[in-house]
């Protein structure tokens, strides 16, 4: 759009200087011309000057126009900016209250079964003990959490380290046991032994799988208790990563909304914030794997994500040869 004014502005400078031209020769002609030719060319002339005048009035008027078009525009590309940071500081906010909320729930939990301890005649010590250091634990993870946002928001690299995926996952399963008995759910793992350990974010990559366990947890409600049924498996990737599946007897998700369920603010609960699977992907995304949504057979939904295994990741290395190890099953 601003080139196309500018151009049309010289176009009008452009006629506006022949207009001077003829006039300048004009002028120049009539101090030989006869009395007659004379009168013409003041007839002319005063034409001349008048279209001069209109040309420029519509070049002045142009350039007004032009001038508040790109006022207009600094503006709106201000107010599109400020809509940007606010719709950020939306979706941290969204983001901190989804994630905060598990260990601040179990750290409640745990220090209510410390006060049934100690109303206890004599009092449990050794389980307030052992509940009040659940406590602390939980109050440490959430300031994980709280870091790791942090970190996003200053958009500082992800925190990698080596570890056993299979190791975090069963710390996973016991920050979930509590929503886990509560809902009568039957836990199944089949874990692959001698997986190949993954590079990345302990905290972060723990708390994809807890979103997909507690998902998982809550779409069963709907299930009559005994058939209610969650198997968590990993094993290695066609590519030498790591794939994890999280499987439900559930209510199933339609295929249309396979995809749809990743949105930011898309929910189907009516308490949902609809943050949790959009900042399970990013996180799995920013660690080079893929995060998606199927159906699981005979019902329920099944989530996967893999990510890349150690040697991929820290030395773009052909895929390590793909291990085989006996399943292991625990029954909660």
């Amino acid at each position: 759009m601003n080139e196309k004014l500018d151009s049309f502005c010289k176009e009008l400078r452009a006629k506006l200087d022949g207009v001077d031209k003829r006039i300048t020769d004009l002028k120049a002609g009539a101090k030989s011309a006869t009395e007659k030719d004379k009168v013409e060319a003041k007839a002319q002339l005063a034409a001349l000057e008048n279209r001069a005048r209109d040309q420029r009035a519509k070049v002045q008027a142009t350039e007004a126009k032009t001038k508040a078009w790109f006022e207009r525009l600094r503006q709106l590309e201000s107010d599109l900016a400020h809509m940007n940071r606010l719709s950020i500081m939306g979706e941290l906010a969204a983001s901190l209250a989804h994630e905060i909320t598990q260990p601040i729930a179990t750290a409640r939990n745990n220090a209510r079964a410390a006060m049934n301890y100690v109303d206890r005649s004599p009092p449990d010590l050794g389980e307030v003990r052992e509940a009040l250091a659940c406590v602390v634990d939980d109050a440490d993870r959430a300031c994980d959490i709280i870091d790791r946002i942090r970190d996003h928001i200053k958009k500082a690299p992800c925190r990698k380290d080596r570890f056993d995926l299979n190791n975090a996952i069963d710390e996973v399963i016991v920050f979930a046991r509590s929503a886990i008995t509560e809902n009568g759910v039957s836990v199944r793992t089949n874990l692959t032994e001698d997986l190949t350990p993954v590079h990345g974010d302990r905290v972060q990559l723990q708390q994809v799988v807890l979103n997909l366990i507690l998902n998982a947890v809550e779409a069963m409600n709907s299930v009559a208790e005994g058939e209610r049924e969650l198997l968590i498996s990993t094993e290695e990737s066609q590519t030498g990563g790591v794939l994890v599946a999280v499987r439900d007897s559930g209510p199933g998700i339609v295929p249309e909304q396979l995809e749809r369920v990743f949105e930011a603010f898309y929910t189907t609960k009516s308490t949902g914030v609809g943050m949790g699977l959009s900042i399970c992907r990013s996180i799995v995304n920013a660690h080079g794997g893929r995060l998606w949504a199927d159906v699981n057979a005979p019902r329920g939904a099944v989530f996967q994500f893999t990510l890349p295994g150690e040697e991929k990741e820290l030395m773009n290395s052909l895929p390590a040869a793909r291990q085989t190890g006996e399943a292991k099953k625990t029954l909660y």
